[in-house]
């Protein structure tokens, strides 16, 4: 049986930025319908469009389609399990995430031809494996360059492949979990599954609050040259994206359901 893939990918960027994104997406399929008589296509305008191309050029529940990414791709990824949302986020920036799965594994390059592609974009992908041994966690892209970051790896897995073990009855899921214990210790990872799940929640309650970010602070430390700082804000407001933080009262209470049952069976 094939190793399945699973990787999430956000933009972080201006109207203009994601102007750039949605027009590369179109061009690199040769889809890009432009307008010669009338007003230019807005932002939503053109971002529609992906999203009925990939329909018309893919399957019925695709949003996007790998082919998208760039004209000569690496990777590739099942049509049905692309996904491409964008939003207005409250700082005034916008976020553009991709979700796909495929039986090949993470393309960094195809995304790093992307980013180049639309005026270096800041992007931060999430990708795991089936097999827990392959190369998991978090990827950025930024300045014309690939930086792997190798925290949350295990936090990435768990998300990505069972969603926290959401859905499933708690007996059900400390079943699952017990695999994945067993699986650690061969790996000599250095993390329980207690404290696994304890990590879950709180990379999701610290990225949940991003009320200090604003269109202001953005703009002070740009000022300021802080770039450092800069980037970080951008960077958590990609990652509210990434690991789906809307819905953290979800997560929040399956996680905290799947640790009660997990030491209730006597598990640490």
């Amino acid at each position: 049986m094939p190793n399945l893939h699973r990787a999430r990918v956000v933009a972080i960027g201006t109207e203009a930025d994601m102007l750039r994104l949605n027009r590369a997406l179109l061009n690199n399929m040769d889809a890009l319908e432009d307008i010669e008589d009338g007003p230019a296509p807005t932002l939503e305008d053109i971002y529609q469009q992906v999203r009925k191309t990939a329909q018309y050029e893919g399957a019925q529940d695709s949003t996007f389609l790998y082919d998208m990414i760039t004209a000569t791709p690496y990777g590739d990824a099942d049509d049905n399990s692309c996904r491409y949302t964008m939003r207005k986020e409250p700082c005034g920036l916008y976020t553009a995430c991709f979700a796909y799965e495929g039986e090949t594994a993470f393309q960094a390059e195809d995304w790093l031809r992307l980013h180049v592609q639309c005026g270096r974009i800041p992007m931060l992908a999430l990708r795991a494996s089936w097999d827990f041994a392959l190369d998991k966690g978090m990827v950025i892209i930024s300045g014309g360059h690939i930086h792997d970051n190798w925290d949350r790896m295990a936090e990435s897995w768990l998300w990505l492949l069972h969603q926290y073990e959401f859905g499933y009855p708690p007996e059900e899921a400390v079943e699952r979990l017990q695999k994945l214990q067993v699986t650690l210790e061969r790996e000599d990872f250095d993390m329980s599954i207690s404290e696994l799940l304890e990590s879950c929640a709180e990379n999701l309650e610290y990225l949940g609050d991003t009320s200090d970010i604003t269109q202001e602070s953005l703009v002070a430390a740009r000022d300021a040259r802080d770039f450092a700082l800069l980037f970080e804000m951008i960077a958590r407001v990609g990652e509210t994206a990434l690991w789906e933080t809307e819905h953290n009262a979800r997560w929040l209470a399956c996680l905290e359901s799947v640790q009660e049952a997990w030491q209730e069976s006597g598990n640490e």
